[in-house]
């Protein structure tokens, strides 16, 4: 019961991990696209 309990806390933690993770890196995403959303010149 034991080694099943850490097994789903694992999978639990890992699962927010890569949730938050998801979460950051679209809201990274957005915080640049927003910056790069001037005017278009030649930078893509």
């Amino acid at each position: 019961m034991t080694i099943l309990h850490a097994l789903l806390i694992g999978a639990a933690c890992c699962l927010v991990l890569g949730t938050g993770l998801r979460w950051l890196a679209a809201v990274i995403q957005l915080l640049i696209n927003l910056t790069t959303n001037k005017p278009k010149g030649d930078s893509q």
